[in-house]
């Protein structure tokens, strides 16, 4: 984008001699004279009145310069936008995901990847919580996309959605009389004070489903002689243990389009206002100047309403 034209005017004016402007722009002052003169006789007005040899705009020139000076902005914007543009096809984002969500999101996302920003390598990492907060730690993934129950130091995040909690009972248990409904609600809902000397079945302490409900369970004020625990990572394995009768399971609402519904199965959320987590993109700070940024994230907004 050559704005040579431009470029000259803003110069002389900021200069205000054609010997300054001229050392400047690399150019001998009768061709700068030149220039000017064949500009200002193609415009059919002056840009500058002369006094000796100052140059002073005139009003015709000081809209010149306003536009001209618009003009100049816009290339560097353009300029910048297209070195981080180059830039980016020798990029790689490394995100880190929830394993369970991993197994519907990627396939959705991949294609979205390629369509929308097909210089942009990305590769996926899942994991556990904990081994997810590890990579990001220690710089092994750009981007976090998980439910976040602790706020990360020197970190910001792009708040997608609130994701409930829910809770699974067998379809025969005593607790399914206890559920209230709420028409503007999905599910029934229950308070979990109900569940107090029941067996639950819950995720593993590296799994960030169980950061929360460990907390949920102080709040309700459950003390450990209330809780029969049993203790499962894989959630399609907790829902079956659950629907076998052996306990009460937990489940975040967005991991149930991976599994198999069953009809063993009652669903409710925890309490009126229903429990939930944040679900969101983390990332480190000055991330979100990236080229690439706000079009990642709409894909990740994107799945998430195409669920």
């Amino acid at each position: 984008m050559n704005l040579k034209e431009q470029l000259y005017i803003c110069t002389l004016a900021r200069c205000q001699t054609m010997t300054k402007a001229a050392e400047e722009l690399f150019l001998t002052v009768p061709a700068l004279s030149m220039f000017l003169s064949s500009l200002e006789k193609t415009l059919g007005a002056k840009l500058f009145h002369r006094t000796g040899k100052i140059l002073q705009p005139t009003p015709v020139g000081e809209r010149y310069l306003y536009y001209a000076e618009q003009m100049l902005r816009l290339k560097e914007d353009f300029d910048r936008e297209l070195t981080a543009e180059i830039g980016m096809q020798k990029q790689t984002v490394r995100i880190g995901i929830q394993t369970r969500r991993a197994i519907s999101a990627i396939p959705w996302m991949l294609p979205r990847f390629k369509e929308k920003l097909p210089n942009l390598h990305v590769i996926f990492r899942d994991g556990e919580y904990y081994s997810l907060m590890k990579l990001y730690e220690q710089h092994q993934v750009d981007y976090l996309f998980y439910t976040m129950d602790e706020e990360v130091p020197d970190a910001e995040y792009v708040l997608l959605e609130e994701e409930p909690i829910l809770v699974a009972l067998p379809k025969d248990h005593r607790c399914n009389c206890l559920a209230k409904q709420d028409p503007q609600l999905d599910y029934p809902y229950l308070n979990l004070e109900a569940l107090k000397g029941e067996t639950l079945i819950l995720p593993l302490q590296a799994q960030s489903l169980r950061l929360k409900i460990d907390r949920l369970l102080k709040m309700a004020g459950f003390s450990s002689a209330d809780v029969n625990m049993l203790e499962i990572q894989n959630f399609a394995a907790i829902i079956k243990t659950a629907a076998e009768g052996l306990g009460i399971g937990f489940i975040r609402a967005g991991y149930l389009e991976d599994l198999l519904p069953s009809e063993r199965i009652c669903y409710y959320y925890l309490g009126q206002k229903p429990a939930a987590s944040p679900l969101v993109l983390l990332y480190a700070k000055g991330k979100k100047k990236a080229i690439y940024h706000e079009q990642l994230v709409q894909i990740f907004r994107e799945y998430l309403s195409s669920r």
